[in-house]
């Protein structure tokens, strides 16, 4: 649960959401290449194979700073530093790096 009203109460991040710390940050967007649960940016990738079947693959995201980080509030980000073998990692902003939402496989 994060706070999100003026009136102080704390309500459940939504599924598309992730939260670092419940005691202390916001209910963050869903990382564009990430699998949000309303806790955390889930840790695995299903791909779904020729005959139907899904294959777990898995992912690794860190938390980053908010002062590395691009953004328009203070807050730490999800960042993804591993895709699955066969993948390629594709950051939000090639040129400088500082949109960790944006990354993806």
């Amino acid at each position: 649960q994060a706070l999100r009203s003026p009136a102080g109460v704390c309500e459940a991040c939504l599924e598309a959401e992730y939260i670092i710390d419940p005691d202390q940050s916001q209910c963050l967007e869903c990382p564009t290449g990430g699998i949000c649960n309303g806790s955390t940016v889930q840790d695995f990738l299903l791909e779904t194979q020729d005959d139907g079947s899904k294959l777990n693959l898995t992912i690794l995201w860190e938390i980053i700073p908010f002062n590395v980080v691009a953004s328009d509030t203070e807050e730490d980000r999800a960042r993804l530093i591993e895709c699955p073998a066969g993948y390629l990692l594709v950051r939000g902003d090639p040129l400088n790096d500082l949109r960790p939402q944006d990354d993806q496989c």
